[in-house]
């Protein structure tokens, strides 16, 4: 039977042209494919630790380099000790952060 002819009460899959109640691959128009449920899981949960652990590394990277660049560059007197670290914590740091994570995220598969 065709998919467009079946009720729509049952739920089976259209695999190929044949009618199945197993969801181990679903394939769509030309070579998209949905594999099945527990590998995307299992990708998407690898992706979000890559990307949280760069994003970590990331944020490390830019809290000691933003002290280091307003220490260098800054030409403020009295206080460049906690602009340094004020920058460093919640400007570049963060911003280096979300950069790592998101690149993370896009390249590992």
């Amino acid at each position: 039977p065709r998919l467009a002819d079946l009720p729509p009460i049952t739920r089976k899959l259209c695999i190929n042209n044949r009618v199945t109640t197993q969801p181990t691959e679903l394939r769509l128009v030309g070579s998209i494919s949905l594999a099945s449920h527990s590998r995307n899981t299992m990708s998407t949960f690898r992706r979000l630790a890559f990307s949280l652990a760069f994003g970590l590394l990331g944020y490390v990277i830019g809290l000691f380099g933003g002290i280091g660049l307003v220490s260098l560059l800054s030409s403020n007197q009295h206080d460049r000790s906690i602009e340094a670290a004020m920058t460093g914590a919640f400007f570049v740091g963060p911003f280096t952060a979300l950069l790592f994570a998101a690149v993370s995220f896009i390249r590992t598969k």
